[in-house]
């Protein structure tokens, strides 16, 4: 196991957390109007996520080339402020009709959620705002996508995943770069303590060195891996129901619970392949098992 048992439970918690409240929104909730694709459910709109998708991750490698933080942390600013928009836009269309008082209220607590997940961040925030920012992700990307292609989105990203991880190292760089230089992490992210780091204190201690670095572990789970997990789970909510939904994100959270028990310490994995396989296997079990007994 990659992080002790504590930490581990705390982002699968987060993980299923993050989903359970996805699907209730999605299911319940809706969407501005400004976030229209329906009828795009074809090719199309496939390409255009895609192309979408390669043209953020080629803007973001030429920034962090370059080391653009300012540019990188406004955008990331940007991003969080509107999928919590539309996240509290969703929330609040379940409880209240009037649109044009829900989209004035959305815009005021995402600017205030968003103020201090950049400017005052702490754990409890980033990861609380994180919770809430996949059900906006998705319900600007669910429109646009079928069953057909979301799968086929799957294959791709994991693909992806695998190269950026394990060929190139792109994703360690990007989030190195995230924590280090812009102070902003796409993803869950929690510091714990270990043994090694106790003892080190306690070293540091005895010989009362004050400004001694000690470097804290830190388990983190990628933006991606909760957003492809969801999107998925969104799409086949709208095309066959609540339980269709339920299945994929038990095997998505099933698979991420595999990789997160049999990983090593202080290596990378990627995580998305374990998600889609655990999806795929789940999906089996709906379409050729559950749906023909019950």
């Amino acid at each position: 196991m990659k992080h002790k048992l504590s930490i581990t439970l705390i982002m699968l918690g987060l993980f299923l957390v993050t989903q359970i409240l996805g699907i209730f929104i999605i299911s319940k909730g809706e969407a501005p109007e400004f976030i229209n694709g329906e009828g795009q459910k074809n090719i199309a709109g496939f390409f255009s996520i895609l192309i979408s998708f390669i043209i953020a991750i080629s803007f973001f490698f030429f920034l962090i080339k370059y080391k653009w933080k300012f540019f990188i942390k406004i955008w990331f600013s940007l991003v969080i402020f509107l999928a919590l928009t539309i996240t509290i836009y969703a929330i609040l269309t379940i409880f209240f009709n009037e649109k044009t008082l829900i989209l004035f209220y959305s815009l005021l607590i995402s600017l205030f959620l968003t103020f201090l997940r950049v400017l005052r961040p702490s754990i409890i925030i980033h990861n609380f705002t994180e919770v809430l920012i996949y059900s906006g992700v998705s319900l600007i990307f669910i429109p646009f996508l079928s069953p057909f292609f979301v799968i086929i989105l799957l294959v791709l990203i994991s693909f992806y995943d695998i190269w950026a991880v394990w060929h190139v190292g792109f994703m360690q760089k990007i989030a190195k770069f995230q924590i280090d230089e812009v102070k902003i992490f796409n993803g869950f992210f929690v510091p714990y303590l270990n043994k090694d780091i106790m003892e080190k204190i306690k070293k540091v201690k005895k010989s009362k060195k004050l400004n001694a670095k000690l470097k804290v572990p830190i388990a983190l789970l990628g933006g991606g891996d909760v957003a492809f997990t969801l999107i998925p789970a969104g799409v086949f909510l709208k095309s066959f129901g609540l339980m269709a939904a339920i299945f994929v994100v038990l095997g998505g959270f099933f698979g991420l619970c595999y990789l997160m028990f049999f990983s090593e310490k202080k290596k990378f994995y990627p995580a998305m392949p374990f998600i889609t396989l655990g999806i795929f296997i789940s999906l089996f079990f709906y379409f050729f098992i559950f749906k023909i007994f019950y």
